[in-house]
């Protein structure tokens, strides 16, 4: 598997566009831009558009992401 280095911004609207080709409903992919959104809002906060393993983990345990998200 290749590690690459994206913005957090280009993860997003490529999984979004993935979805959106697998014909997901558009209230599920508001709940998943809403809550990609709130990822981008800390990634901010910490200074940085690259989403990692490590802030990933930082932000669910600052946030209050419900298990079904």
């Amino acid at each position: 598997m290749r590690n690459t280095i994206l913005p957090f911004d280009e993860l997003m609207k490529a999984v979004l566009e993935q979805l959106k080709s697998q014909k997901y409903m558009d209230s599920t992919l508001t709940v998943y831009r809403r809550t990609y959104n709130r990822i981008h809002i800390f990634l901010n906060h910490h200074g940085t558009d690259i989403y990692t393993h490590e802030l990933g983990k930082a932000f669910l345990a600052d946030s209050n992401v419900s298990k079904y998200s």
